[in-house]
């Protein structure tokens, strides 16, 4: 089965048009509100469990949460680590 990548934008569109916090969706999926809000932020791919559950909550299929157009990768289902900030060289404070 091919999982689709879920776009942030579109699930946050979905969890404020059944007016849902980040929190109450986090209570109904039993995991933290952080974790609600780095999925609609793109910086983590939620699992394809967390995803069956995700469609159930907000009462959408699971092509409702995915993105046509494109393929989710495995190594996204994964905590991912974010780029280091670029420091200036030879700035001084």
């Amino acid at each position: 089965m091919n999982d689709l990548r879920l776009h942030g934008a579109h699930l946050r569109a979905l969890r404020l048009a059944r007016a849902l916090s980040q929190s109450e969706l986090a209570a109904l999926l039993d995991c933290a509100y952080q974790t609600v809000g780095r999925w609609e932020r793109g910086v983590y791919q939620p699992t394809p469990g967390a995803r069956r559950r995700l469609a159930r909550a907000l009462g959408v299929t699971l092509a409702d949460l995915a993105q046509l157009a494109e393929l989710a990768e495995p190594a996204n289902w994964a905590r991912q680590r974010r780029p280091a900030r670029p420091t200036l060289a030879g700035a001084s404070g």
